[in-house]
């Protein structure tokens, strides 16, 4: 049974040291450290969720921190239910076990809604990126073709300048 703690780093308004401390006073055997990326890609869940083993301990930041979305999350619970993991959410004030903190519906709720909120808030930036880096590809092209013309006009030859 091991204790395997898991954080998502460099997300918007995110307090990394303290977050990180938080993590590593659950006395983790390892943990995996993702850092936030546009694409949206988890190489590091992945590897966490290849390495389990029955009975393991996963402790997370928060489902917000931890899961893109409910779907992603489903299918994380699903895996818990079939190795019997106990998961924690440390920000959320969940443990799946109710020894660390007291089961509570309320708190679950929230979780999760907070989920979906937090996903939107990662998805909306995500767009507004890839929007940004959209509009740079456009003018770089512009430039180049804009260079393209000037460089066809230095070279040309002048015989065809004065038949022009």
């Amino acid at each position: 049974m091991a204790r395997i703690g898991y954080i998502v780093t460099e997300l918007p308004e995110q307090r990394i040291e303290e977050d990180e401390q938080r993590i590593k006073k659950e006395n983790c055997d390892i943990i995996y450290r993702e850092r936030y990326n546009v694409e949206g890609k988890t190489k590091e869940l992945k590897k966490l969720i290849d390495n389990l083993n029955d009975r393991d301990e996963v402790i997370f930041l928060s489902m917000a921190n931890a899961f893109k979305g409910v779907r992603q999350l489903c299918l994380f619970l699903n895996i818990v239910r079939i190795k019997n993991l106990r998961i924690i959410f440390l920000r959320d004030r969940i443990d799946s076990y109710g020894e660390k903190y007291e089961s509570s519906t309320e708190n679950l709720l929230h979780a999760i809604s907070t989920l979906t909120e937090d996903s939107y808030a990662i998805r909306k930036i995500r767009k507004l990126s890839e929007k940004r880096e959209r509009s740079r590809s456009q003018a770089r092209q512009l430039r180049n073709e804009k260079s393209v013309e000037l460089q066809y006009m230095i070279f040309r030859k002048p015989d065809t300048i004065r038949n022009e």
